[in-house]
């Protein structure tokens, strides 16, 4: 005959079971719904911007805004999300300056949520404005990170010179890559 003891144990270790059980079913439940929520979002935002879309984004001294689809003027547009503080950001503008001839016939855009000051001192090292074509414009207000459903930097679009998205990298890029969405650069 069991004792007391015994059966106490056993039927808590069997509850156990049963609501461990429970919990992970729950639980895989909620990531399921939750990353195929997430996937319909990023298919949504890629919907939203196979268009160059309107944003309003500010310079450097805040006092000018400009609206990304008003800046393409007919000619390949890249759009190039970093931050001073990203060492794979850092690595991808080091690479875009091996070659900065290589995309003056194109429209650079940095943009980026990071404070003015530490912008500032990564252009010490990281002197963009050697690449012709190129402006630093700010996301103040996260406009551009939402709308586009970046997580984190880096991330480069590509635009065709009819505003059309060619391409979204969503990790460092080099040179070369952008010479294969670009043939002409």
């Amino acid at each position: 005959m069991k004792s007391p003891k015994s059966k106490a144990i056993r039927s808590a270790i069997t509850w156990a079971v049963i609501f461990g059980g429970i919990f992970m079913v729950g639980f895989l439940l909620f990531q399921i719904v939750r990353y195929s929520n997430l996937k319909a979002e990023l298919e949504l935002n890629e919907k939203k911007i196979q268009t160059l879309p309107h944003i309003q984004l500010a310079t450097a001294d805040s006092t000018t805004l400009y609206d990304l689809n008003e800046l393409s003027n007919n000619e390949p547009l890249v759009l190039i999300y970093f931050h001073p503080e990203c060492e794979y950001c850092s690595a991808e503008i080091n690479e875009l300056l091996r070659e900065p001839q290589k995309l003056a016939g194109i429209k650079n855009i940095f943009v980026t949520f990071a404070p003015r000051e530490k912008v500032a001192e990564f252009l010490i090292t990281h002197p963009i404005e050697q690449i012709e074509n190129s402006i630093i414009l700010f996301d103040d207000k996260y406009v551009f990170a939402g709308e586009y459903g970046i997580q984190s930097p880096p991330q480069t679009l590509v635009y065709d010179s009819n505003k059309q998205l060619i391409k979204h990298f969503r990790r460092v890029i080099t040179i070369e890559a952008l010479e294969q969405v670009l043939p002409d650069l």
